[in-house]
């Protein structure tokens, strides 16, 4: 019966705050929780946290979608995307993706709002948890806006019909936010270990970190990226996985390899905390090549996010990361297959000169469908902390973290070089061949000025609009004081 009733509080919540964050009014039916009856233990907090956690799994969804822009990821018709058919105000992925940015914003000015009201016997370790996991979601939701979108509402109060006209604030007052935020909750959050087993995959203390040296990035606040940095590496709870395939392993467990820093909880049924078990994503089918069938890919194989063939082509042979990239004529067994499958002999493929990314696509489907998406992890995080060590001047050191990256995929150290053009095409060399088809690539080409390294898929040059999405028009219909993006 407590189980029931936590379900029913979460879901009539949640319901509530998803209308008002569309503008829409909802009177709950009296004989279900609300807001007045609901925010009182640590348990009914901890719910509606974990609530807030599913616009989260929707970043398979972006992260296609990121791949597609970028022109690494090719959808089934293996035809580079048309990006001036895509990149317009009208699409839907990117809609969504303002959408539940947004929904984490509003749920989790809910839960800070709530707690400042909560009953004396709400433990101070538990104000701690709830505000830190809080202010790391809304932390999180305004970084991606912000790099994103750029100019954009910062909402930090609870819903109330002003915020249907509220305008655009500079991106550089947004980063100031989220860099506040972060820091809180750098400070409130447990650490992995503290959260312990039940919990794993809930934001941590190197969690916020990790993204608050990030954001300081944008800002190009090098000294305090460098702290937070390095604040996060003194932690010692993270480090490389064994091999490029390990990151991604199901077989090896994230205690065992310690490089997830932050993942969307899609593998094993998503997340279990509370016993709230979400369903899997579906970007091992995305990944998988089309119609391969049952036995060897979720679904059947759905080919909806396939690579085209310049990316394994630029990477040295010796490279371990191109085990993770497959293609026609050669040999692979995921995890979850009884037996390998020979691409385009075991299963005729219907998609020609294309490459597999075989980093969610494991096999067949299990009790559940779908592979953590990893949102930061610690290689990653040591590719930004080079950057952040160059940028300081701390060229040796700076090169000893990108060649860490380079030694777990069995490649030589690179020449130190304090050209600042050698090193960022050095750097960004080993983020293309190690974060593709994750969902950050695509920003690291924005905010470091690289889109004019990229070419479309008519061979052109990036338009320099493309450095932001465009807002999208359905919340321009709806609010007449959103700005616009220049070029849209």
């Amino acid at each position: 019966m407590k189980k029931t009733l936590v379900y029913t509080a979460i879901f009539t919540l949640l319901i509530v705050w998803s209308c008002k964050d569309k503008f829409l009014e909802f009177n709950p039916p009296s004989n279900q929780f609300t807001d007045v009856t609901f925010f009182k233990t640590a348990e009914q907090f901890n719910s509606f946290i974990i609530g807030t956690y599913t616009e989260l799994l929707r970043f398979s969804d972006w992260t296609q979608m990121m791949g597609y822009i970028s022109q690494e990821a090719r959808p089934k018709s293996t035809i580079p995307m048309e990006l001036t058919a895509y990149m317009v105000p009208t699409q839907g992925t990117i809609r969504n993706y303002w959408q539940s940015m947004y929904m984490i914003g509003s749920r989790t000015n809910t839960l800070l709002a709530k707690l400042e009201e909560a009953p004396a016997t709400l433990s101070e370790t538990d104000r701690a948890k709830i505000e830190g996991e809080s202010k790391f979601l809304r932390g999180f939701a305004y970084f991606n806006i912000a790099r994103a979108f750029g100019n954009a509402p910062l909402l930090l109060e609870t819903y109330s019909i002003s915020q249907t006209t509220v305008g655009c604030i500079p991106e550089d007052q947004i980063w100031d936010q989220v860099i506040t935020d972060l820091t809180t909750a750098s400070q409130s959050l447990p650490t992995r270990a503290e959260w312990g087993d039940a919990n794993y995959g809930r934001a941590t203390k190197g969690a916020a970190l990790a993204f608050l040296a990030n954001a300081y990035m944008y800002k190009k606040d090098w000294a305090a990226a460098a702290k937070a940095s390095e604040d996060l590496i003194a932690m010692n709870n993270y480090k490389l996985a064994v091999t490029p395939r390990a990151a991604f392993s199901e077989a090896l467990t994230p205690e065992n390899t310690g490089e997830s820093i932050f993942e969307v909880q899609y593998r094993d049924g998503g997340f279990e905390w509370s016993n709230q078990v979400q369903t899997g994503s579906l970007i091992g089918a995305f990944t998988a090549p089309d119609g391969i069938s049952g036995d060897y890919a979720p679904f059947g194989g759905w080919g909806e996010m396939v690579l085209g063939q310049d990316l394994r082509n630029s990477m040295d042979p010796l490279d371990e990361r191109r085990s993770l990239i497959v293609r026609e004529g050669e040999t692979y067994k995921g995890e979850r297959m009884s037996e390998p499958v020979i691409l385009g002999t075991t299963f005729k493929l219907t998609q020609k000169n294309v490459d597999f990314s075989t980093k969610y696509w494991l096999g067949k489907s299990g009790d559940v469908d779908g592979s953590n998406v990893p949102l930061m992890r610690y290689a990653e995080f040591l590719l930004n902390y080079a950057e952040i060590l160059f940028e300081q001047g701390k060229t040796t050191e700076a090169y000893a973290q990108l060649n860490a990256v380079r030694s777990r995929a069995k490649l030589p150290n690179l020449v130190v070089s304090s050209d600042r053009e050698i090193f960022m095409r050095a750097l960004m060399n080993e983020r293309r061949w190690e974060l593709n088809t994750e969902p950050n690539m695509w920003f690291y080409y924005t905010r470091t000025g690289r889109l004019k390294d990229l070419k479309d898929g008519q061979g052109q040059p990036y338009d320099p609009k493309y450095n932001k999405l465009p807002i999208p028009q359905s919340e321009r219909d709806q609010n007449p004081n959103l700005c616009q993006n220049e070029g849209y």
